[in-house]
């Protein structure tokens, strides 16, 4: 039982109650003789009712507190405090735990970031962060990954079937980060994306690193654009291993 609420609390304090009432009952029926089983029961249950309660309701209530500060330390560690994003540590967690997992990884790093520190300033360009953050969460689907990778580039995991798919997704979200204005510098900001697919037996690593040569393609080519890398055949070893 998930203690995520007042109700739940509540249910659980009744289920203990019920068990601290069922153990002194038959605590009773073994210690006592017959002639006694009427007026100990009812003042185990009494006393049960009246002690047991509300100390049952304040431990399960303060268990419930607990976890839920447990599970807002967890969210606080496993996001990116600037941009929102998932941190990169859980990113990697999360794939280790997965290993077999399929989709698309996307890199993407906003283009001339730091032509937008030097002439606006870091606050303007943690602005930046925290919108193209905002707009690539918002491209993809709830179940996906957005991680911000490190200073301007992001790593996307999308549960897509084909590679066709996540780029798909990809240019929805170059268009929406491409929309990103902050007109009181008059500043307009772009991205770069590089996508691969993964496949059951793909290393991460491995497919970050397709992603970020496609993302160096799309660098080289002038940039605001999407690349999809090219399948490669899995190495020999990679497959024996």
């Amino acid at each position: 039982m998930k203690l995520q609420t007042r109700k739940s609390v509540i249910r659980l304090t009744v289920l203990v109650t019920l068990f601290v009432q069922v153990m002194a009952t038959l605590l009773v029926l073994l210690v006592f003789p017959i002639g006694m089983w009427r007026y100990q029961i009812t003042f185990v249950t009494v006393a049960t009712l009246l002690l047991c309660t509300p100390v049952a309701f304040v431990l399960v209530d303060k268990i419930r507190q607990n976890a839920q500060l447990s599970a807002e330390l967890r969210r606080l560690l496993n996001r990116d405090r600037l941009s929102g994003a998932a941190s990169r540590d859980y990113f990697f967690e999360y794939m280790a735990e997965n290993p077999g997992l399929e989709g698309v990884v996307l890199m993407v790093d906003v283009d001339h970031f730091k032509r937008i520190n030097d002439t606006h300033g870091h606050l303007v360009g943690d602005e930046v962060i925290r919108s193209v953050s905002a707009a690539l969460r918002q491209a993809v689907r709830d179940d996906d990954i957005v991680c911000r990778f490190g200073g301007e580039e992001f790593v996307v995991f999308l549960r897509a079937n084909a590679a066709e798919d996540g780029y798909a997704v990809a240019e929805r979200a170059r268009r929406y980060i491409a929309s990103i204005c902050i007109p009181e510098h008059e500043l307009q900001v772009t991205a770069s994306i590089g996508v691969a697919r993964k496949s059951q037996a793909d290393i991460i690593d491995h497919v970050i690193h397709r992603a970020d040569e496609a993302l160096y393609t799309a660098k080289s080519d002038g940039r605001d654009r999407t690349v999809l890398a090219i399948e490669t055949a899995q190495p020999a070893d990679d497959v024996a291993a």
